[in-house]
């Protein structure tokens, strides 16, 4: 049950569409390599979101989700250093 809610968060961000055409590219994500470590900005620089037009309501809501998932990437990375 979890790994299906899982495949299914993928899919609808288009996600697991492009972890089955690139397979490659995903694999250091979900794929422990011991050489290198996941860091926050690694995880920034896999998904470049496209935002709406400057100005608008839906970009501000845009980008505070983006500030809150940046925290949560920093706390992450943070947690895991421990």
């Amino acid at each position: 049950m979890m790994l299906l809610r899982f495949r299914e968060g993928l899919k609808s961000l288009g996600v697991l569409d492009a972890m089955t055409s690139f397979p490659s590219v995903f694999e250091p994500v979900f794929c422990y390599t011991a050489n290198k470590a996941m860091t926050a900005s690694a995880m920034q620089e896999l998904f470049l979101p496209r935002l709406s037009p400057v100005g608008s309501n839906k970009r501000q809501m845009e980008n505070d989700t983006l500030c809150w998932w940046y925290d949560f990437l920093q706390n992450a990375e943070g947690m895991c250093t421990l």
